[in-house]
């Protein structure tokens, strides 16, 4: 019987294997997308001069209807002062209310 560990990392397409870990086919696919300047998802709505290192994909498509320069912003600065995702989230949703106000 997998440990727990072992059993979560299988979940989220990682298998463990002893102390090293390997991307299972599907993580595979998502790091060629990642190499071709796409999202995990395959789409491209966070322009390559928009994403931010120090972030995850979570954090990039929060603000993925953004138009890019407020996309910019936001993810500069979520960077800039350590936001979490729900940080950045309601910050999006800001920056999205004020667009349509």
């Amino acid at each position: 019987m997998p440990s727990a560990e072992a059993q979560l990392l299988q979940q989220v397409g990682v298998r463990a294997l002893g102390r090293q870990q390997r991307p299972t086919l599907e993580g595979k696919r998502i790091a060629a997308r990642l190499d071709h300047g796409q999202g995990p998802t395959g789409d491209s709505r966070v322009p390559i001069e928009n994403r931010r290192p120090g972030l995850s994909w979570s954090a990039h498509a929060v603000c993925a209807r953004l138009p890019h320069k407020v996309q910019h912003d936001l993810l500069l600065e979520a960077e800039r002062r350590g936001w979490t995702t729900e940080e950045l989230r309601a910050k999006s949703r800001e920056a999205m209310e004020a667009a349509d106000g």
